[in-house]
């Protein structure tokens, strides 16, 4: 429980703005955090180890209270070492790039960066835009495929008609050929 508290103390001092980015070296909180796991395994071994040998419904209503409060505790240590590893994490993002600077640099800073968020914003909006400009042409040019697809099969159903049309013109060409050619032969 005091392990615990001095890591909420611990927490309520970090401070995201803070200029100084600590690493692995300066984290407080790592020595801390290595105590409370090992007391929360110990906690959680030494229950587990009294609710097999119990032998007495007194004897097993103890550590089932102490797995309740390994459980607990573990939930409590795992919410302040996540609020701590984000605030370390904010720490990396700004705090470094604020390092010996005033406040108006730091104003500077945040300026700049909303003022990049914000032509990301439009060039995403650029591009979003061209991919529909693009999407539309290719629904424009679909229609054109399949209204040219129809009139391919359309004229592909009148080629059989042709060819028996072509036949029977081929046939009167004969036909006529050998009615002028025996017309010749009789008038010679």
């Amino acid at each position: 429980d005091k392990k615990l508290e001095e890591l909420e103390i611990l927490q309520t001092k970090l401070d995201p703005d803070t200029i100084e980015v600590c690493f692995d070296a300066k984290n407080p909180e790592k020595d801390i955090e290595d105590t409370i796991s090992r007391i929360l395994s110990d906690i959680k071994t030494q229950a587990e180890q009294m609710n097999v040998s119990a032998s007495s419904s007194f004897d097993t209503t103890l550590s089932i209270q102490y797995l309740s409060d390994h459980k607990i505790y573990s939930k409590r240590f795992l919410t302040i070492k996540g609020n701590i590893q984000q605030l370390r994490w904010q720490q990396k993002l700004i705090g470094k790039s604020f390092k010996d600077s005033s406040d108006d640099t730091r104003l500077n800073v945040l300026f700049r960066q909303g003022r990049s968020l914000d032509s990301s914003i439009e060039m995403g909006k650029n591009i979003l835009a061209t991919a529909q400009e693009v999407s539309n042409s290719m629904a424009y040019q679909k229609e054109k495929l399949m209204s040219a697809s129809d009139k391919v099969v359309i004229f592909a159903e009148t080629l059989p008609g042709i060819n028996v049309l072509l036949k029977r013109i081929s046939r009167r060409k004969c036909f006529n050929a050998i009615v002028i050619g025996l017309t010749i032969f009789v008038c010679s």
